[in-house]
């Protein structure tokens, strides 16, 4: 418990902390309203399938901010001299990013069994909800461990993963199960979608703990093997590019 408070009050003193949290929140309800969304227009008029996965996927990415702010708490010259600046850089950052992954998965469930109140026929969608949840979550977690130190090169990656997924798993199957016109890209889209649905709830709920936990302790040992490697200056905006120098 000491460590944590250690790590939110860390926080809340990097580099622009309230616009930072503040944009962080937005993209949080964001995501959320995007899975009522979904899960609405899916049982009324079956357009949600439109939106398959957005709000999982913008939930997820919640992960990155406290992790940005600790960072960047270790670009001030009197922290990076310090004997904290390795263990904020490896163990607290992954600390946070952990423990932000996994309240926002526990919001995540408590919405989708609140929704299943409303909309029964949704009950399927919630192996799907968590599990998509778990791999978006894997993805930023090894996207985060590079990003800060390779940010052009991590952002391409990061690009080049999830615009085919955009079409693929979202826009293009959403269409076909709408009644549109069905691709391959469909095809495979909706292939992945049935397939993790298929999955009994609470053994998907297991399996997403699982990947949300292996995902920070791979990152936590890529944090630790880049520990030298020098930030980014494009990684914490013009604020980041003023004190890297």
């Amino acid at each position: 418990m000491r460590e944590f408070k250690k790590t939110v009050y860390l926080m809340m003193h990097g580099i622009q902390a309230v616009p930072s949290m503040v944009a962080g929140i937005i993209i949080l309800l964001a995501g959320a309203a995007l899975v009522v969304g979904e899960t609405v227009l899916t049982n009324t008029m079956g357009w949600g399938v439109l939106t398959m996965g957005f709000g999982e996927f913008f939930m997820a990415i919640g992960m990155m901010w406290p992790m940005q702010l600790l960072l960047s708490v270790t670009m001030v010259d009197s922290v990076a001299a310090s004997p904290a600046a390795r263990k904020i850089k490896t163990s607290a950052s992954v600390l946070a990013s952990t423990v932000t992954s996994l309240a926002i998965f526990v919001l995540l469930i408590m919405m989708r069994l609140f929704l299943m109140l409303f909309f029964p026929g949704s009950a399927s969608a919630i192996s799907v909800s968590v599990l998509f949840f778990a791999i978006v979550t894997f993805v930023m977690a090894i996207y985060s461990a590079f990003c800060y130190r390779y940010f052009v090169v991590s952002l391409v990656v990061l690009v080049l993963v999830v615009v085919p997924y955009s079409y693929t798993g979202g826009f293009s199957s959403g269409v076909s199960a709408a009644g549109g016109a069905v691709s391959l890209f469909a095809e495979f889209g909706l292939e992945m979608f049935a397939r993790l649905g298929s999955i009994p709830a609470p053994l998907a709920v297991v399996m997403a703990c699982v990947i949300i936990v292996v995902s920070n302790l791979i990152m936590y040992a890529f944090q630790i093997l880049l520990y030298k490697v020098p930030f980014s200056k494009r990684a914490f905006g013009a604020t980041g590019r003023k004190m890297l120098g």
